[in-house]
């Protein structure tokens, strides 16, 4: 059976083989060992074509099972014409008992692991640990940033406004490299809320994702004079269609290993990419306002929410806040079953402005929404204001309020929060 950590670790794969049989094993063993399968191909050895072997260099799976059974050595032939294109990083056949010799000649064309038939799960569960380990050193020695997905469960929740602000916040905060990435392909407006006029989008990206290397990325994507950059959705709704889910995968772990945080603008729906970038977060975090259909909509998305973040923390932050409400905190934890991670105050006039005019609110300081902004990057990025600087303590009820909502996770004590000082005041000091 598998262990903790092959269940926590998914990685990606492909099969060619019309092995009935062998196929259903392999399903099987795929659910168990947390191995997400990109393509599947029940095909024979000999008609394996250039469009399968362009879909497998499109999918890049990280370990791809042959079936040698019935072509022993055209597999082989096969095996070595997918390693010298680049095309995953593991190959693992599978096939009846054979001779050392043709052992010898399998790993000289590529082949780094071998399973006789009967092939059961569990020889397939260790086939992928044996992999999983090998493949650990490359993996440890690329960059990995955070991903962090903003969904808000109705439309105008205020996930872009809180998106945006805090891809800017993080870099200003640390100083390193940030992307803001627009995944919602129909309607999005990030480029709008910074008043950039992006000459690619996602959809280009995606279509020459196979050729794209760290200085070409900076081609597609649209820097904004806070330092970000941003990767838009297209300016017309109908090119959404011509991004697999598939390619938001790829995307997002490419984003990551050249950025040290990715913010994702999910669609204001639980649509296949929404799925993608909850799946591929280090956080998720569900922007909502105190109404009664923001609470009922998180109700009914909450296994789902579940489901799609695979254990990874799903937060809460409450947009808008009135203090006044007729709908408190404390009802709006109770209905959803979920303590609120931040708030941010109901300031319509700046944030109307900032929208209007595409200047984001953490670049004019002096707001309430603006505080609260910074507040929340320096929680997210671990970064607490201390006495010794100009941070200053939250002392009103509202404050206080700030304090216990801005506690750790289970926490009930009213502390408050020292807040970092904000972009103003650091020019004064």
């Amino acid at each position: 059976m598998a262990n903790e950590k092959t269940r926590n670790a998914p990685i990606t794969s492909a099969i060619i083989s019309t092995d009935e049989e062998f196929r259903t094993v392999f399903r099987e063993a795929a659910a168990e060992a947390a191995l997400e399968v990109v393509l599947d191909l029940p095909v024979p050895i000999p008609d394996v074509s250039e469009g399968h072997t362009r879909d497998l260099k499109k999918r890049a799976p990280d370990l791809i099972f042959v079936d040698l059974a019935d072509e022993p050595d055209l597999g082989c032939e096969l095996a070595q014409a997918i390693t010298d294109a680049g095309i995953g990083r593991r190959l693992i056949g599978v096939g009846p008992l054979q001779s050392p010799e043709f052992l010898l000649a399998a790993m000289q064309s590529g082949i780094a692991d071998y399973l006789s038939k009967p092939v059961t799960a569990d020889q397939i569960v260790a086939a992928v640990e044996r992999s999983r380990r090998a493949l650990a050193p490359r993996e440890a020695a690329e960059h990995h940033g955070e991903l962090y997905a903003f969904f808000s469960p109705k439309g105008g929740g205020g996930a872009t406004t809180i998106a945006t602000n805090l891809a800017i916040q993080l870099h200003r905060l640390t100083g390193r490299r940030t992307a803001l990435v627009d995944l919602d392909l129909e309607l999005g407006g990030a480029a709008l809320f910074l008043a950039l006029e992006p000459r690619y989008s996602l959809i280009d990206l995606a279509g020459n994702l196979h050729r794209v290397d760290k200085d070409l990325l900076s081609s597609y994507m649209a820097t904004h004079e806070s330092g970000i950059d941003l990767l838009s959705a297209p300016y017309d709704p109908r090119k959404a269609e011509a991004v697999s889910d598939q390619q938001v995968t790829e995307i997002l772990k490419f984003l990551k290993r050249h950025y040290d945080y990715v913010i994702v603008d999910c669609p204001k729906a639980l649509t296949n990419r929404t799925v993608r970038a909850f799946e591929r977060a280090d956080g998720v975090y569900i922007v909502s306002q105190v109404d009664v259909p923001s609470i009922q909509n998180i109700q009914r998305s909450q296994p789902l929410f579940a489901h799609m973040s695979r254990g990874r923390p799903v937060r809460l932050i409450v947009n808008r806040y009135d203090p006044n409400s007729e709908i408190t905190i404390d009802d709006l934890e109770h209905s959803v079953e979920m303590e609120v991670f931040w708030t941010v105050a109901n300031d319509y006039d700046s944030v109307s402005y900032s929208t209007n005019s595409g200047k984001p609110l953490i670049m004019r300081p002096g707001s309430v929404c603006a505080r609260e902004l910074e507040g929340l990057a320096a929680r997210i990025a671990g970064v607490t204001g201390g006495s010794d600087s100009k941070s200053r303590i939250l002392g009103s009820v509202f404050g206080r309020l700030r304090g216990r909502l801005g506690s750790s996770p289970g926490s009930k004590t009213s502390e408050a929060y020292l807040m970092p000082p904000t972009a103003a005041e650091s020019e004064g000091s």
